[in-house]
């Protein structure tokens, strides 16, 4: 016999034993010793995107390390979408537009730069993105405060990979937006119109909830709301490779000051000074970056992470965290900075 079917054939043999001792039915272990009472519980279910969540507490004694045995597709969330390992072409193909914005950064003003056509790879065993923007859940308010870039270092080692969780790279936000046809919007090729909006046109103070706009989604990934508001992206190893390949002059300076950049478009691209497509990226002067800039409200992120099984551990932490944005609309921590601090320790992280 396996060990596989002598375990099985045990646990199914105590699985009986503790029906005979009453268990299940009064919820008093009657084969433990002086009749001791036993909390029988279940995972939580994972909460859908369109469900109200609960508050829920995970403490060290109610969370095991176990992780789900998941890799791949399989692994992802009902609030997360797969981008399947593989190489990707996603990138500006627009002589003009790459001649008009890639012709140097500096970091001390305002900048914007467009990613040009590139093969983008995805690694193995895939990647689970999130379908909404933080809070992550359709149907809630948007949030009232966005991250600074002073807060995205802590934000990270703190809120994010704890709960196996990080923020999505340039390379696969890029690949989540353009969609399996390159596309320029999240929505198509065609940028949408205040008369006829495919997605929110006000990213300062959306005008519904997360997920209201039903085609305001990419083509193939249906990953959503990308057009409200822009994007925090890491800049990682593939990030580097992008931003060199817009041949911007000053760009070396924004990869060895800036961990993360804004990416992807926004409402107000038609008013900006970056064109505010999927394949656009951009920044703010250094010296605004720790201070209560007014437009923090506006940048939004998502997380990503690889296709594997996470840790009961971990989903009680992203639960947790999870839950006080969507009770308090707030993300970052920067909208009122006398609160700042007292936001900062209730969600984990410092405020500097």
């Amino acid at each position: 016999m396996s060990k596989r079917n002598f375990v099985f054939i045990l646990s199914f043999v105590s699985y009986i034993s503790c029906i005979s001792c009453g268990i299940f039915e009064s919820g008093v272990n009657e084969c433990s010793p002086a009749g001791e009472e036993t909390s029988l519980s279940t995972d939580a279910s994972e909460t859908t995107p369109s469900a109200i969540p609960t508050q829920t507490e995970a403490t060290p004694s109610s969370i095991s390390d176990s992780s789900d045995d998941l890799t791949g597709e399989s692994a992802c969330g009902n609030d997360e979408v797969f981008l399947a390992p593989g190489v990707y072409p996603v990138g500006e193909t627009n002589e003009q537009k790459l001649a008009q914005y890639n012709q140097a950064v500096d970091i001390t003003n305002f900048w914007s730069v467009q990613i040009p056509l590139s093969n983008i790879q995805i690694e193995e065993p895939g990647v689970c993105i999130q379908r909404y923007p933080f809070h992550g859940r359709k149907g809630g308010q948007w949030s009232v405060d966005g991250l600074a870039e002073a807060e995205i270092s802590n934000f990270r080692e703190k809120v994010l990979k704890p709960a196996g969780r990080e923020l999505c790279s340039i390379g696969q936000l890029m690949v989540a937006m353009a969609g399996t046809q390159n596309w320029r919007y999240p929505y198509g090729n065609t940028p949408q119109t205040t008369e006829n909006p495919i997605c929110d046109i006000n990213p300062e103070h959306p005008s519904r909830e997360i997920g209201a706009f039903a085609d305001c989604q990419s083509f193939g990934y249906e990953v959503h709301d990308f057009q409200v508001r822009t994007m925090w992206a890491l800049v990682d190893k593939q990030g580097e490779v992008l931003l060199n390949a817009t041949g911007a002059q000053g760009i070396d300076e924004v990869i060895a000051t800036h961990p993360a950049i804004v990416c992807g478009g926004n409402a107000r691209y038609a008013e900006s000074f970056g064109d505010f497509d999927n394949f656009s990226c951009h920044g703010h002067p250094n010296d605004e970056a720790t201070l209560l800039y007014p437009y923090l409200d506006d940048f939004q992120g998502r997380t990503c992470r690889p296709a594997v099984g996470l840790t009961d551990e971990q989903k009680g932490l992203w639960q947790q965290t999870t839950d006080v944005w969507y009770s308090t609309n707030q993300v970052g921590c920067y909208y009122d900075e006398k609160d700042a601090q007292e936001c900062a320790l209730q969600k984990g992280y410092d405020q500097k």
